[in-house]
């Protein structure tokens, strides 16, 4: 239920698209400030999207699927330049789906 980059956005926004991260955690995603340790990337995408689609801090976004709402709760420090760098993402991977 979840938009099919927001994920990749959010990989690309918290490591340089999964190039910095330290990688001993597998943790390209900044989850948990980057401390979470998980022990592979597809552990990573399954319980950081698993998170996202389930626990009640986001259940706002879900509702509204606004990106906003999203980064809020993901960041909400930085919310406002985070929702700009995570748009920017989103509109990058749109493009090249549809240029494809």
């Amino acid at each position: 239920g979840l938009p099919v980059y927001l994920l990749p956005s959010v990989a690309c926004a918290e490591s340089s698209c999964g190039k910095n991260y330290i990688k001993s955690t597998e943790n390209f995603f900044g989850w948990g400030r980057g401390k979470i340790v998980f022990k592979s990337k597809a552990e990573a995408i399954k319980v950081v999207a698993g998170k996202v689609a389930t626990m009640t801090h986001y259940a706002d976004f879900r509702e509204s699927q606004e990106i906003g709402q999203f980064c809020i709760s993901y960041n909400a420090p930085e919310a406002a330049s985070y929702c700009k760098t995570i748009r920017h993402f989103l509109n990058q991977f749109t493009q090249e789906e549809f240029e494809l």
